[in-house]
């Protein structure tokens, strides 16, 4: 007995009214036997941030460089799709360091929140630079 798929593309544009979270179910009868699927997706509007705050141990609005790790969050509000968050140090890309994170939704409506942490070790050339997150 071979296999059949179905492969369903659908493209439209989307109105307000069709945001939300959308279940596709199917249903193949073969030999008597009923075998179902189901899928579930949510369709929004793209949008940039609503807002994007970064939180830190700071004296006096300035990160002290005295060797130890600190935890750096940026909050980012309403980003759809979810944005991936990159941390700069002036410029340059801080790459290798560990991140940690979470999405929440606050609302009945999905309304996403993400909170990337950056655990990070200032270094000396870091010094009298601005640190950024961004995506």
């Amino acid at each position: 007995m071979s296999s059949m798929r179905l492969f369903i593309l659908v493209a439209f544009f989307g109105q307000e009214k069709d945001y939300g979270q959308w279940t596709c179910s199917v249903g193949v009868v073969e030999n008597e036997e009923v075998t179902t699927a189901n899928g579930q997706s949510f369709l929004f509007k793209a949008s940039k941030p609503e807002e994007i705050v970064i939180s830190a141990p700071t004296n006096n609005g300035s990160i002290d460089i005295d060797g130890s790790e600190k935890e750096i969050s940026c909050k980012v509000t309403n980003a759809r799709p979810e944005p991936i968050v990159s941390w700069y140090v002036g410029e340059e890309e801080l790459v290798g360091y560990e991140t940690r994170g979470s999405l929440t939704k606050e609302t009945s409506e999905a309304t996403p929140k993400l909170h990337p942490t950056l655990v990070y070790r200032p270094k000396k050339e870091h010094a009298n630079q601005t640190l950024k997150c961004g995506h």
